[in-house]
């Protein structure tokens, strides 16, 4: 990816700000700003935390640009047309990098694409796709269950070894009005017996079949680990960081809240190779859990994003 301008200064880089999703972007803008890159932002709503930065030169609202992706493109190319060219694009959440996704093929003339393959990032942003794919490509993710209906995970729920943890397989797939918010928010669930799976499975899966049923990896909040990476277009590793979370909030199944950055060679070894094979190109986050009892590190998820 190259980002410069004809005279040879760095064009700008563009942070999306999703509505509902404010933590992320803020942290991409510093990051980017810090080393030299001048910030475009561009928002659904008017205030998001990124624009307070000072390293955010220019500032664009786009309302629901998420559930519109077209007035994103549109304004992508107004900005490639006023700045010189293509620009890279950085999604800071589910939904915004979702749109981008979409736009993949439109925007080819407005974006310098950091990220992998549109087809790849679908898989990866649907929980059993993905998990047909680490199947396919034996990837170290805990055993995982798929039930296509309701009357398949009750009958399920006896015989699986608690805790157990579910998830929705789409970010948005439990957005239903019948389903009631603390669960339709939640990133993951954990359960702790049958009886609280079976209740959990019937408020969603009358409304949603999307519904992960995952073995629980032991360890406490402390056993989360991250790498980062981008993989360039011939496949090699310009960049990588891995990073624990010492907590994250919610416990057990959210995002790190007190995080430290740390050098864990074999881990990113093991998610480089991950990255591998399946054919990775661009910015990647992979998210592992280490077993408290054996020590190996669990495939949690790929995001196809910061």
């Amino acid at each position: 990816m190259i980002n410069q301008s004809r005279s040879g200064a760095l064009r700008p880089a563009v942070v999306l700000s999703c509505a509902g999703a404010p933590e992320g972007d803020l942290n991409v803008v510093r990051s980017l700003g810090a080393s030299g890159v001048p910030v475009i932002g561009i928002s659904e709503y008017a205030d998001p935390p990124a624009r307070m930065s000072r390293h955010c030169r220019e500032f664009v609202q786009v309302p629901d640009f998420s559930a519109e992706p077209q007035r994103l493109l549109t304004a992508l190319q107004a900005l490639a047309q006023r700045h010189g060219g293509p620009l890279p694009v950085f999604p800071s959440a589910d939904p915004d990098l979702e749109a981008l996704n979409g736009l993949h093929d439109a925007a080819q003339s407005c974006v310098a694409w950091t990220l992998a393959d549109p087809a790849l990032v679908t898989t990866l942003m649907d929980k059993r796709a993905f998990n047909d794919l680490a199947a396919r490509t034996g990837l170290p993710v805990p055993r995982t269950l798929a039930p296509a209906s309701l009357a398949e995970a009750e009958a399920a729920a006896p015989a699986l070894t608690y805790p157990v943890i579910v998830k929705p397989s789409h970010p948005t797939a439990w957005r239903h009005p019948a389903i009631p918010l603390s669960i339709a928010r939640a990133k993951a669930i954990p359960l702790d017996d049958a009886a609280a799976l079976v209740t959990l499975c019937r408020a969603v899966m009358p409304h949603s079949t999307a519904l992960l049923i995952q073995e629980y990896v032991p360890g406490d909040d402390a056993a989360h680990f991250d790498v980062h990476a981008y993989i360039d277009r011939q496949g090699q590793a310009l960049a990588t960081f891995s990073g624990r979370k010492w907590r994250i909030y919610p416990p057990h199944a959210g995002s790190g809240c007190f995080v430290e950055s740390l050098a864990e060679p074999a881990l990113e070894a093991l998610a480089l190779d991950i990255l591998r094979r399946v054919g990775y190109r661009g910015i990647a986050n992979i998210n592992f859990k280490r077993h408290a009892l054996t020590g190996e590190y669990k495939l949690l998820e790929i995001n196809a994003r910061v």
